[in-house]
């Protein structure tokens, strides 16, 4: 057991070892848990002023995927935070007041990589365990058991002094009765103390890690409180030596030394009573505990956005515009690999997007919102230049039927929809994308519906980008909407597009052309285009 334990604990220091050798700029390839990356987000309370990116719009931004690119965070606690950070788009932005701690990691390695090492320590996945020491309270036993656990802890100590004394067999019966007590006792608070062997060991590593980055005067403007909050924690730091004691008789010493520790702790049932305590400062003390996750975290972070940068063809930082506005310059999807980019000015108009399919309609309005959000949140947007002013975003771009609450693809989307008519009558300035609107439905009902959304949602400082196959919508909202398009060209057997944004509405299709590239029955082909020409003069 000993050997075994050696050879993990070798294996992870190894494997520390190795991700500290990572080279800064790059992209992780560790797996990231993402259910545990994002609890801290889940249960943490949201002050007023702040959107919280609902998980309808995470979800069409492909949101796992961006946090894993913008990953490049040495512990879980960063982790945690990075993902709150890009999920909560703030009143005012913490990134940016603290970009000159960005500049020097990004430009000195000597002060960046000692830092990376001690960041480094807190890697474990049981990292993301510190959580629930502040964000839950913690359950203590009933007054009945707590007065058993006083009682008991010098009960064994009592009678074997009366025996030393007075040497008699009662007193021996009873010594032993409160030693089997005791044994209980203990082992039954095992159950307990179960549930706290990853989180607190890990929040001993964190105290320490706190403490070291706070001698550090650059760092300190990320948490000016955290002297005191180290200070105030610093008592039950010594109550949680008992359990870090535990964790290295585990990992170092030998099982008869172990044994006789067991005895010692069951004699003064010193674990249950010291679990008490901690119990008691843990709910008593979970701000000065989040202000110490939150310090190392938001440095984790801040260089984790260094690297982010650092490994970038190219990046910028947000600047102000008028209302209504966004205008970029070279503007990319971080996510797409060679990426081609394109230049945007809305000139204060919403947008109505058409192209062909698989001209990149849809991805561009996501490249547009991940700029938005990034601006917003780690104040990096992909492009060399990006101005804007503060929204918030909603999204209607991947709809599915929800079948466990009886809801048709429709009915979702009317849902969604109604949710972002309702936000034009409370907040002052929204983005709002759309993907083929209200496209369960009949055509006639579809432009009809979508022509009177459309109109509502355009209103105020509220910006809607929406990308469609009505050239109809396009006709009908020509003087509110701004018109672009994507196109491509028909080379031989082969479509080839250039995902380029142009000025204007949609000329030319390809749907039926697609049919025909793949090999659909010529009849069928052509029974389509003959449609097409008659729908097309009907409709004039």
């Amino acid at each position: 057991m000993n050997w075994l334990n050696l050879i993990y604990f070798g294996r992870e220091k190894l494997r520390r070892k190795r991700k500290i050798e990572t080279p800064f700029g790059s992209l992780k390839l560790d797996e990231a848990d993402m259910s545990h990356i994002s609890g801290y987000f889940a249960n943490r309370p949201h002050t007023l002023g702040q959107q919280v990116v609902a998980d309808k719009v995470w979800n069409d931004l492909n949101g796992d995927d961006l946090f894993r690119f913008v990953d490049r965070t040495n512990s879980g606690i960063g982790q945690q935070v990075l993902y709150d950070t890009l999920r909560t788009i703030p009143s005012s932005g913490f990134v940016r007041t603290h970009e000159a701690i960005i500049d020097t990691f990004t430009t000195d390695e000597t002060w960046r990589e000692p830092i990376r090492k001690e960041l480094k320590r807190l890697s474990h996945r049981d990292a993301y365990d510190v959580v629930q020491l502040f964000q839950h309270n913690h359950k203590l036993p009933d007054e009945r058991l707590r007065l058993a656990f006083r009682i008991c802890r010098f009960l064994p100590a009592g009678l074997l002094g009366l025996l030393l004394i007075f040497q008699t067999t009662t007193l021996l019966y009873l010594f032993i009765l409160s030693m089997l007590i005791n044994i209980v006792l203990h082992y039954w608070n095992k159950r307990t103390l179960w549930s706290y062997l990853h989180s607190i060991p890990q929040f001993l590593i964190l105290l320490r890690v706190a403490g070291r980055l706070a001698k550090d005067e650059r760092l300190r403007p990320v948490q000016n409180m955290i002297d005191q909050s180290l200070s105030m924690l610093h008592p039950l730091r010594n109550k949680l030596a008992l359990f870090r004691f535990d964790v290295k008789l585990d990992a170092d010493l030998s099982v008869v030394f172990f044994i006789i520790s067991e005895l010692i702790r069951c004699f003064f049932l010193l674990e249950p009573n010291t679990l008490l305590d901690v119990m008691k400062l843990f709910n008593r003390q979970h701000r000065e505990i989040e202000q110490v996750y939150r310090f190392v975290g938001d440095v984790d972070m801040l260089c984790s956005i260094a690297s982010l940068r650092a490994g970038l063809p190219y990046y910028c930082h947000p600047s102000p515009a008028e209302p209504k506005c966004i205008e970029a310059v070279d503007m990319y999807h971080p996510l797409i690999e060679a990426c081609i980019s394109n230049n945007f000015s809305n000139r204060r108009k919403s947008v109505i997007l058409t192209g062909s399919n698989m001209s990149g309609k849809t991805a561009f309005i996501r490249t547009v919102a991940i700029n938005v959000l990034t601006a917003q949140t780690i104040h990096t947007c992909f492009a060399k230049n990006f101005h804007l002013t503060p929204m918030q975003i909603f999204s209607s771009i991947q709809i599915s039927d929800d079948l466990m609450n009886a809801r048709s693809y429709y009915l979702q989307e009317v849902l969604t929809v109604k949710e972002m008519i309702e936000a034009t009558e409370k907040l002052a300035s929204s983005l709002f994308l759309l993907d083929e609107l209200f496209k369960g439905t009949n055509t006639t009902e579809r432009i009809a519906a979508g022509k009177a959304v459309l109109s509502a949602l355009n209103t105020g400082n509220n910006l809607v980008l929406i990308a469609t196959h009505d050239l109809e919508l396009a006709e009908l909202l020509q003087n509110e909407y701004d018109l672009y398009h994507f196109s491509e060209q028909i080379n031989g057997a082969e479509l080839a597009f250039d995902y380029k944004l142009k000025k204007g509405v949609m000329t030319q299709r390809n749907a039926i052309r697609i049919l025909e590239l793949y090999h659909y029955p010529p009849e069928t082909v052509a029974e389509a285009y003959e449609t097409t020409t008659i729908l097309t003069q009907i409709s004039k």
